[in-house]
């Protein structure tokens, strides 16, 4: 397939994706998390004080640092309403997409980048992070972070002549210091936007264990240096700032470490990274669905009936080939992912980072205090399609005039699935007008700085 086709097909996806989160973004329900991100936002434009720390979960705290102020205040200084942040995060979405792209072209064929950016871009799991809230900016760290993977993966390849795959180690020492400072800034990014950041530092951690990946001392130091600059107010005010302090007392109703003591939050949450590769969606868009905004009873009571007996086979059917690519994938990684003698070829690196991004779930599941948020884990995605992708770039020559049906399909099924969940679902509603519920939600904020 030509780079020409490919790259017209993904701008096409991409255009749909575009649609898709502006309607998602204009249909939320603005809730306690929004109003957080814009009070903190307001206070540092207007008067100058930046938050330390971010939202606050369940039986952990706030999360430290301060990235998500920074953020939001960066894009109310260059357009003074909040519908600037709201624009930020999606171009962020839209940036990690390509960053994302560009990995993975190294590594796929066009029309299995095809396939990535339909799952990908119109992936309910991905859109329906379309909020005010700081956890929808993970999704860019999660970019980084992978970008450096590929950055600081010690082997290379090449084909002979007669087209085998030579792999070799290698330490390409620019792309090592520069990677090295991509990767730590990316993790700063991530654990400062949402604690689900622990996924990515357990799987960094697993990737140096298994000596997959080069470092550089000098380009860690300025990646700790110039992030650290970002959560240094943070420690500075948890030394001083005794109701800070407090909000990291002990939840007797969430504790750390409840994934250990505890069998469903660590399951459901290993169930769930399983439904990323597939269309089984969550709850919020499946059973929280409600066409009533369509018509009156009993017709409503049908169409909700419809919408989730199909999602319901559909997803299930997905969920069973997801988990197929998966026992492939778990067969071809299994014999390497502890023997660091063993130099892996590149669809092995991606299938070791895939296959320790499972694991580092699972622990960051045993430490959560709750049961992992199903709409932020959404962000991993990419490292969860990486099995599938293989099995499908395993069939790039077949037909691609088949590769397309069935891509068009898809396009078309998962756009009637996120215009539904856009308009009439758990977090959304096609009453719910933003710009209303912003300058509302403004208004009441000013007036509360002011007196």
């Amino acid at each position: 397939m030509a780079n020409k086709k490919y790259l017209l097909f993904t701008l096409l996806v991409l255009i749909i994706h575009i649609v898709l989160a502006v309607i998602y973004a204009d249909n939320q329900v603005i809730g306690s998390s929004q109003n957080l991100l814009l009070t903190n936002a307001y206070d540092a434009l207007y008067n100058g004080k930046f938050s330390s720390f971010g939202d606050t979960f369940p039986g952990i705290g706030p999360t430290p640092g301060t990235l998500p102020v920074l953020l939001s205040y960066t894009a109310l200084a260059v357009w003074d309403t909040p519908l600037s942040i709201m624009a930020l995060i999606i171009i962020l979405r839209i940036l990690a997409f390509v960053i994302l792209s560009a990995c993975l072209k190294k590594y796929f064929s066009n029309i299995t980048m095809c396939w990535f950016s339909v799952l990908f871009l119109l992936s309910p799991f991905i859109l329906y992070n379309t909020t005010l809230t700081q956890d929808a900016f993970f999704l860019f760290g999660v970019a980084a972070v992978t970008s450096s993977y590929v950055m600081l993966r010690k082997a290379t390849s090449f084909q002979d002549i007669y087209s085998r795959e030579i792999t070799f180690t290698y330490d390409r020492k620019g792309w090592t210091f520069f990677g090295t400072i991509v990767m730590v800034l990316g993790l700063f990014w991530c654990v400062e936007v949402d604690y689900l950041g622990l996924i990515m530092l357990f799987l960094t951690l697993f990737m140096y264990m298994r000596r997959l990946l080069t470092f550089s001392f000098t380009g860690a130091a300025i990646g700790f240096l110039i992030g650290g600059m970002t959560i240094y107010p943070f420690l500075q005010e948890l030394t001083s700032n005794s109701t800070l302090t407090g909000l990291y007392a002990a939840d007797k109703d969430h504790p750390v470490m409840y994934g250990l003591t505890n069998v469903y939050p660590l399951a459901i949450s290993v169930f769930d990274f399983l439904r990323l590769g597939s269309t089984n969606f969550s709850h919020y868009l499946v059973t929280e669905f409600n066409a009533g905004f369509v018509t009156g009873e009993p017709v409503s009571r049908a169409l909700n009936t419809i919408w989730v007996g199909v999602l319901y086979a559909v997803g299930g059917i997905t969920l069973l080939l997801n988990i197929a690519s998966w026992s492939v994938a778990v067969k071809q990684c299994f014999r390497i992912a502890f023997n660091t003698q063993t130099v892996p070829n590149k669809k092995e690196y991606l299938c070791l980072v895939s296959f320790y991004t499972f694991f580092a779930l699972v622990l960051t599941a045993a430490v959560y205090s709750d049961k992992l948020p199903f709409v932020t884990l959404g962000a991993i995605l990419p490292l969860a399609l990486i099995p599938a992708l293989t099995i499908v770039d395993g069939h790039r020559q077949n037909n691609t005039s088949a590769h397309f049906a069935i891509l068009t399909g898809a396009i078309i099924f998962l756009t009637v699935v996120n215009l539904g969940a856009a308009v009439s679902s758990g977090y959304f509603d096609s009453n719910a007008s933003l710009g209303m519920q912003l300058t509302e939600e403004v208004n009441a904020i000013l007036s509360e700085m002011n007196n």
